[in-house]
Order: C-alpha cells, then sequence, then structure tokens
C-alpha cells in the first residue's frame, strides 16, 4: 500500500516515486494545493477522514504514508 500512497502522491506533486524515496523526509515536495489535492485524494481512495491535527502534520511523504497507513489501518 506504500507504493500506492507514493504513486498518488507523485502524479499530483509531478514528483517521480524515486525522488520522493529518496527525500522521504524532506519538506517542500509540493505546494499547498497540490497537498490539499493530496490529502483529499487519499481521504476518498482510502474511505478515510484526517483531523486538522493530521493535516497540519502532513508535510513529508513519510508523515503523508504514515498518517494514510495508521487511518486505514483504523478502518
Amino acid at each position: 500500500m506504500k507504493e500506492q500512497i507514493l504513486q498518488i502522491i507523485s502524479e499530483i506533486a509531478k514528483k517521480d516515486v524515486e525522488s520522493l524515496k529518496v527525500n522521504y523526509d524532506e519538506k517542500a515536495q509540493w505546494n499547498s494545493l497540490a497537498r490539499v489535492e493530496i490529502i483529499m485524494t487519499l481521504e476518498d481512495e482510502y474511505d478515510i477522514e484526517f483531523t486538522d491535527d493530521e493535516l497540519a502534520e502532513m508535510v513529508t511523504p513519510r508523515i503523508v504514508v504514515e498518517k494514510t497507513l495508521e487511518k486505514v489501518n483504523e478502518a
């Protein structure tokens, strides 16, 4: 599932998956509009909803993947 999440991020942020993996803990890999689109797409894709606190934390590929996996496993 991690690869699928990274693929979604990749398509929206217009970054290749390998670049996301290399810079897994780096901020600023996408702009704020792309960030919103990534989050909305993940919520729709996995039928989950992030809290405001979780959204504020989701600034790196690692955190986006981890938070999404946590939510999916809770459902």
